[in-house]
């Protein structure tokens, strides 16, 4: 059980004034509900909101999103992060001073399955401190999230590493509001919002949309 669940009122409107800081009573009931459910411990720092443009995103560490895998009794580790160059061969040690052109994390489930996921610099990295001193790290936990949430979406499918949302908030906020849909016109209501995204952060926007689209459609 989520530490939320026990915290007085005069507890929960400080979590409201610093961890869920400018949250709506909705979002903050939504946020509260996600913490319930995964487990994460906000006071500790383990999940948080992040609200931009009106729209909020849930967040955690990459060790709350390994909790959350743990949690579901089918996680079984990783393989070792691999990174590769222009040349699309993968090491386990990067030692260029350049950064390496993608990482690459492979998550094991209990079954024995392998589901790896993939980070591409040009997609991920920032101008930032961070960035700059770790960049193997960061690019890693980023492949690491992704893959974590591809192997057990159910849990993970709303909840986004702190590292990814360095880049603009907006394709990750259209792409969990589209995972969150629960109808065709709910899901084309959202996807009108952001038809007018240009790039990369199209083409992401519309491999979710599509991604959706197709689980509505079995459900019918």
């Amino acid at each position: 059980m989520s530490a939320l669940s026990t915290q007085s009122a005069s507890q929960l409107a400080l979590l409201r004034d610093t961890v869920a800081k400018d949250l709506t009573e909705q979002q903050f009931q939504l946020f509260a509900a996600i913490c319930q459910q995964t487990g994460l411990n906000p006071l500790r720092r383990e999940i948080y909101a992040m609200k931009r443009g009106g729209q909020m995103s849930i967040i955690c560490g990459i060790d709350g999103l390994r909790k959350m895998a743990q949690a579901t009794g089918e996680y079984r580790g990783q393989q070792v992060p691999v990174y590769c160059g222009p040349s699309g061969e993968w090491t386990e040690v990067w030692t260029d001073s350049k950064p390496p052109v993608a990482a690459k994390v492979t998550v094991i489930k209990k079954d024995g399955t392998a589901v790896s996921a993939v980070a591409l610099w040009v997609e991920f990295a920032q101008n930032s401190p961070t960035w700059k001193k770790m960049p193997t790290v960061m690019l890693s936990k980023v492949a690491e999230s992704q893959a974590l949430r591809k192997a057990f979406p159910a849990q993970l499918s709303a909840v986004y590493e702190q590292a990814e949302m360095e880049k603009p908030v907006d394709v990750f906020v259209a792409i969990s509001r589209m995972e969150q849909c629960h109808s065709m016109d709910e899901l084309l209501e959202v996807a009108k919002e952001y038809r007018d995204v240009k790039g990369d952060d199209r083409k992401r926007i519309s491999a979710a949309y599509h991604k959706v689209r197709e689980q509505l459609e079995e459900q019918e």
